[in-house]
């Protein structure tokens, strides 16, 4: 049975996570760069346990947001996560995602293991 990606408890929660990550920005005692970190980091908590949007969609707005919050400048953002290997073991994890077909992803990543170092899992 295949539910809805953009249903109404989908985006309560969205929005719900938002506003309470937003609300710490404004109520935590701390400088205005450690509210933002707190911030993000409860906002990607929330989106993560939740799973409200894709964990890979997550992962990927987790450099974006900390470049929009001014908590890091784009190329250190970016640095860690655009090697070849993780683009490559990202990229088809998110194929598999969007196509729903998880057993896609399990035989993508454990060949990009195969092949980059010689030993299954």
């Amino acid at each position: 049975m295949k539910t809805e990606f953009i249903s109404a408890k989908r985006v309560i929660i969205l929005l719900l996570a938002t506003l309470f990550s937003g609300s710490m920005l404004l109520w935590l005692p701390y400088e205005a760069q450690t509210n933002r970190g707190i911030a993000l980091l409860i906002l990607v908590a929330i989106l993560w346990l939740t799973e409200v949007i894709p964990i890979t969609i997550t992962a990927l707005a987790v450099p974006i947001l900390s470049i929009f919050l001014g908590l890091v400048e784009t190329k250190p953002a970016f640095a860690t996560l655009c090697q070849p290997d993780h683009l490559s073991l990202l990229w088809r994890i998110c194929l598999s995602d969007l196509t729903e077909c998880q057993w896609i992803g399990q035989v993508y990543s454990s060949q990009s293991v195969i092949l980059s170092t010689g030993q299954p899992f």
